[in-house]
């Protein structure tokens, strides 16, 4: 297994990769599994195949549940492990215990307002928490306990009749096929 590089050709025949800065890599079969912005992905396909975007964003939020069992909205989400759902205009709230029950796990999805070109960036709090004003209490409440969060951008990539190559050598996995995103 090859992690953390950067493919830039594929024969799907022999089979072997060009990993930059490597030496090439021969094996009895290829995975290809580079991410949305994949390049096995386009060499298979045999043009560019770049994402698109879905007009939406995730907010990304961890905040302790030690500080969420202070507060008596929400106590109850920081002590019962279940999935946690808000649903509203343009956007839903998912949320779930990570780490034994010690961190709180929070994506938001809305509308995508980044800047053309900028797919990820430092979000402002206030800017957040005033999407959701109107919300259940709950939330709210809870939004007030994030520090700090970023935003991504969600993009997603067209469905593929075929994930792996005639040869039998070599196959996609992962978001270079089939993106997830954190819709319901």
């Amino acid at each position: 297994m090859q992690l953390d590089s950067f493919v830039t050709w594929i024969d799907f025949e022999t089979p072997s990769a060009q990993i930059k800065g490597l030496p090439d890599i021969h094996a009895d079969i290829i995975l290809g599994a580079d991410g949305l912005k994949s390049v096995c992905r386009e060499a298979l396909l045999g043009h560019p195949d770049p994402p698109h975007l879905t007009g939406d964003l995730a907010y990304r939020i961890i905040v302790k549940a030690e500080d969420m069992k202070k507060h008596p909205l929400l106590k109850e989400l920081a002590e019962k492990p279940a999935t946690n759902y808000w649903l509203g205009p343009d956007s839903h709230v998912v949320c779930y215990l990570l780490q034994g029950g010690n961190l709180y796990n929070i994506v938001i999805a809305c509308p995508d307002n980044l800047p053309e070109l900028i797919n990820m960036a430092k979000a402002d709090v206030q800017e957040m928490r005033d999407l959701f004003q109107k919300w259940d209490p709950r939330l709210r409440a809870l939004l007030d306990l994030v520090q700090e969060t970023s935003k991504w951008r969600l993009q997603n990539s067209e469905e593929m009749k075929v994930w792996s190559h005639p040869s039998g050598k070599f196959v996609l996995l992962g978001d270079a096929c089939h993106a997830t995103l954190p819709y319901l």
